[in-house]
Parts: structure tokens; sequence; C-alpha cells
């Protein structure tokens, strides 16, 4: 059986196929017509532009700095609980907000400077005169 009918048959897309990904395919076709395991390739799959050490180290890259802002965000949240103890819940709700919605650092210290404000309770502003009750 042809390469092509045997890929079209499993509801494989030729066309739309990276190099590789037909590559991978046509050694699983070679086993399927030898009925064995599929033939180890001595020729390496084309290179995509990145080197694996340069995938390697964006990827690490990438883990370093999401890491430093996860500590720097639960830094500040401790600082405010620290400071403010009896609002605790709201503190950690604003950091999990913050860590899991991707915010940068800025933005979660501005939340907890809003919510480590004092409640203005029993003060008001009116037009001529202003003061607390």
């Amino acid at each position: 059986m042809e390469f092509e009918t045997w890929a079209e048959e499993r509801g494989f897309d030729l066309a739309n196929m990276t190099d590789t990904q037909r590559h991978t395919l046509e050694g699983a076709w070679r086993a399927d017509q030898d009925g064995g395991t599929p033939p180890v390739s001595t020729t390496e799959p084309p290179r995509t532009g990145v080197t694996g050490t340069e995938a390697l180290d964006r990827i690490k890259a990438e883990a370093t700095q999401e890491n430093a802002r996860r500590g720097a965000i639960t830094g500040l949240v401790a600082k405010y609980i620290g400071e403010q103890p009896d609002r605790v819940e709201h503190f950690d709700k604003i950091g999990r907000l913050a860590i899991d919605g991707k915010w940068d650092v800025t933005r979660a210290e501005l939340e907890l400077m809003r919510q480590a404000r004092p409640d203005a309770v029993g003060c008001s502003w009116q037009p001529r005169r202003s003061g607390c009750a």
C-alpha cells in the first residue's frame, strides 16, 4: 500500500504536515508494512532554526522570570499582611488573583495599596463644608 493512501485511510492530512511529522509518520507506515517496529532514523529531522540548548535557555529564562514575579508578589502580600493582619483574607485574594492572572508586580502592588487604605467611616464631603461626623 502506498504511503499517501495509508495515511489518508488513518485520517492524516499530509498537505498540512511539517517535514518532521511526515518523517515520523513514514516510519510508522514502514513498520506497519513490515509488521514490526519502526526503524530508528539515522537522519536528523529538519531544523526549525532553534537548537535544543537555545530552546532550553529560553524556557529556563522564562521560568526564572516567572518565579521572580511570583516571589515579588508573595513578598508584597506578606508585607501588607504584616502591616494589617486584620485584612489577611483581602490581601491573600489579591495575591492569588495577581499570580493566577499574570499581573505584573506594579499592578499587584497598586491593588494591595488600594486595599490597604483606611476606611473613611464617618467622614463626609459636602459642597460648603467638610468634616467627620
